[in-house]
């Protein structure tokens, strides 16, 4: 009666486990995928100057990378500004 007791009371952790890598793979996947979205969407030189800075490897280079990632564009600075923001 107890181990039938105690499989119960287990029963929770590895369910959360999963429920956790789950929700962190869609995550991953998510930005990952948004991450190709603004290549795509931000134009050739925008997306060439990212992946070069960010595959240079270095610190500074990583930070630049980073910095320069999403930076409004054209078509965001217009739909912003039609947005009132």
């Amino acid at each position: 009666m107890q181990n039938k007791k105690n499989k119960k009371q287990n029963g929770g952790e590895g369910e959360g486990q999963i429920i956790f890598t789950y929700v962190l793979l869609t995550f991953l996947l998510g930005f990952i995928g948004y991450c190709i979205y603004w290549c795509f969407s931000s134009g050739p030189a925008n997306c060439d100057t990212f992946k070069n800075l960010l595959f240079q490897g270095d610190d500074d280079s990583l930070k630049k990378a980073w910095g320069y990632f999403l930076l409004p564009d054209d078509t965001i600075t217009k739909a912003t500004k039609f947005l009132g923001f």
